[in-house]
């Protein structure tokens, strides 16, 4: 029962390109979960980063798994293209779900969370790192909400992952804390990690057909990594 106003869970979507995750119990097919869950607006381009780029389309019948996904996963990071403002249904019962990252890099993704979860609170903790790794060793994370805003250790601008937002993280060694065989981001409460991130090298140069805009991350030892942004 509810006191007052009720109000679903929901994430906002703007006229143009959004960072996306959702809150999934299981994988889903992309049609059923917009044809449940999408309210105003059209999709008109969908983009995930699976070790490399892959885009939606619809109505293709056996698509180039190198090419193409059909699916939505948890933990998954989306770039949706809206061509109207829009609103994304989440479903806030779902368990948030830990990450294994396998080597340095960035990957994109986010917890499958159902309410916003402190950076350093939440995730990045001693007692959730454990003993084999420290908060350092996630060097920086980027969200987009029309703009651009960060988090780093030594700079937390960016204090919480929200529901429906993915994220860009770079994983990196710290002193003698180093990432391999697995670092695992399991927030409080969280199911264990079972999804292994799409973790891309910090030298590699991503090209992911988004904005007209040059995006740069800086990886390891000051390597610069350029996400091309182009429509």
């Amino acid at each position: 029962m509810c006191l007052g106003a009720c109000f679903p869970l929901s994430r906002d979507l703007h006229e143009g390109w959004n960072l996306v995750s959702l809150t999934l119990h299981t994988p889903v097919s992309v049609d059923q979960y917009l044809d449940e869950n999408l309210r105003g607006g059209d999709v008109v381009k969908i983009w995930t980063f699976d070790t490399r780029w892959k885009k939606y389309e619809y109505g293709l019948i056996e698509p180039n798994p190198d090419q193409y996904f059909t699916k939505f996963i948890p933990t998954r990071g989306y770039w949706f293209f809206m061509n109207a403002p829009g609103k994304l249904m989440l479903d806030e019962g779902v368990r948030s779900h830990g990450i294994l990252v396998p080597h340095n890099g960035w990957f994109l993704g986010s917890f499958n969370q159902g309410h916003s979860l402190s950076i350093s609170l939440d995730v990045l903790t001693a007692t959730n790192l454990g003993k084999d790794h420290v908060p350092q060793n996630i060097g920086k994370i980027w969200e987009f909400t029309s703009q651009w805003k960060s988090y780093s250790y030594d700079q937390p601008g960016l204090t919480l992952f929200k529901p429906g937002y993915a994220y860009w993280f770079l994983a990196q060694d710290y002193g003698k804390y180093t990432i391999p065989p697995f670092l695992s981001l399991t927030p409080e409460g969280a199911l264990s990690p079972k999804a292994v991130a799409a973790v891309a090298p910090p030298i590699e140069v991503f090209q992911a057909p988004l904005t007209s805009t040059n995006f740069s991350l800086r990886g390891l030892r000051n390597q610069r990594v350029t996400l091309r942004l182009k429509q």
